[in-house]
């Protein structure tokens, strides 16, 4: 029997360690996926979306994380969690309409894409997508250590941006697998700054 959810519209929000969404399969398999067609995401320390061993397609939505007033633990990469987490399984991520990250804080990542408990790879797609970090925190301070994409599998990007404000940050960070960048248009702004949250 397939899994198969979605979300269709409406908002959600996760404070301190929650999560909005959170969905283990028991492996990946074309009928299992989670569908988010659009919506508005919001959390904190915890990941807003977080799916296992399973697909999940995005056509729509916005996600929003903001930490920078939470301690997240230790100062460890990725303390913060992800916008979006999949582990072991498939992001195909095409929105109709620009999908939107905007994330305040350190140590965090827009999209975490990795390998399951057992080592089983992840792959992502991300379509028509814009990423920023620390627009606006005030106080002439910003993050360190934020990534639009980490990713550990294969990687297509197509018609992506980022503007990511802050010290030892990227947009995409890949460790392992093959990256493609495609689509009309691709943007990565690095702004760099002494003054970083910890």
């Amino acid at each position: 029997v397939y899994k198969r959810q979605a979300v269709e519209q409406g908002g959600f929000e996760a404070l301190g360690s929650g999560v909005c969404v959170g969905i283990a399969y028991e492996q990946t398999e074309n009928g299992d996926y989670l569908r988010v067609a659009d919506g508005s995401f919001y959390s904190q320390v915890g990941d807003t979306i977080r799916v296992s061993n399973g697909r999940m397609e995005v056509a729509g939505g916005s996600f929003e994380k903001e930490t920078e007033n939470l301690s997240g633990g230790t100062q460890a990469l990725g303390a913060n969690g992800a916008a979006i987490r999949i582990s072991g399984g498939i992001l195909e991520m095409n929105g109709r309409e620009e999908i939107t990250f905007d994330l305040t804080g350190s140590y965090m990542y827009g999209i975490l894409s990795e390998a399951s408990a057992d080592d089983t790879a992840s792959s992502a797609t991300v379509s028509n997508a814009s990423f920023t970090f620390n627009e606006s925190i005030g106080n002439g301070q910003y993050g360190t250590h934020n990534y639009g994409i980490y990713s550990v599998g294969n990687l297509t990007c197509n018609d992506v941006s980022f503007t990511v404000n802050g010290g030892y940050s990227s947009g995409i960070l890949a460790t392992g697998g093959k990256v493609q960048i495609g689509g009309s248009a691709f943007h990565c702004i690095v702004n760099c700054h002494d003054e970083a949250l910890s």
